[in-house]
């Protein structure tokens, strides 16, 4: 990651969010997905209803899909160890102490991302890992904007 001077400690974690994304996109096309898995809306569009009720299990059992492509896979794995590596030693020793709870919350779903990617599960429960717990968490534990649009 690059270091950048910045005042209020937002460019790393935004940097690190898109390394997220990344990994959404890298999966997404591993698993050939016909959506954008970076649009937190589309979980909500492949259930028919609201995403904050719906549970990991529920995802995935509507639709199933096949590894269609193993180096969209293998560079979802790189990144994903990459983020924990760039969580430990750059982002969690920035953290404010009053956000303990967020940063806690974020390095067990970037944990629980890394094994669900392992297991090749759902392109949707990948969705739910990081559009329920890494990037809400994220965004408190450093006080980021929400993205518009």
């Amino acid at each position: 990651m690059i270091e950048i001077e910045d005042n209020n400690n937002t460019t790393q974690p935004l940097a690190f969010a898109d390394l997220i994304d990344n990994i959404l996109i890298n999966y997404g096309n591993a698993y050939a997905v016909d959506f954008d898995m970076t649009n937190m809306s589309n979980m909500a569009t492949m259930e028919g209803g609201n995403s904050s009720s719906m549970t990991m299990n529920s995802m995935s059992d509507k639709r199933t899909y096949a590894l269609a492509d193993m180096t969209d896979y293998q560079s979802a794995q790189a990144l994903a160890a990459k983020a924990q590596g760039i969580f430990s030693t750059e982002l969690k020793p920035m953290a404010s102490n009053d956000s303990s709870a967020f940063i806690t919350n974020l390095e067990n779903g970037l944990t629980d991302l890394s094994d669900l990617i392992q297991r090749k599960v759902s392109p949707l429960d990948i969705m739910m890992i990081v559009h329920m717990q890494i990037h809400p968490n994220l965004l408190e534990a450093f006080n980021l904007p929400l993205r518009q649009g």
